[in-house]
């Protein structure tokens, strides 16, 4: 899930997400969880022209894998629409 509000002349963008699964292919040790975090900021310098700034967090913990997996990511950029 997800909402965005406005904020310091832009816009805030954050979401959340979980998920709880079993894997079908496998009889023993099948459980998974996963979670995943968002947060992001868009500021428009024109109509059509905007920068942005993201940032994001996922976790998973899965029955079949070794250690728990995880990664953060941050993105930046600049786009335009035609």
């Amino acid at each position: 899930t997800g909402v965005d509000f406005k904020a310091i002349g832009g816009t805030v963008k954050m979401s959340v997400g979980y998920a709880q699964a079993e894997n079908q292919n496998v009889d023993t040790k099948n459980d998974m969880q996963r979670v995943n975090v968002g947060l992001g900021y868009v500021y428009a310098l024109s109509k059509r022209t905007s920068v942005y700034g993201i940032g994001g967090y996922f976790w998973e913990d899965a029955d079949w894998q070794r250690d728990n997996i995880s990664a953060h990511e941050v993105i930046v950029g600049l786009m335009h629409r035609w």
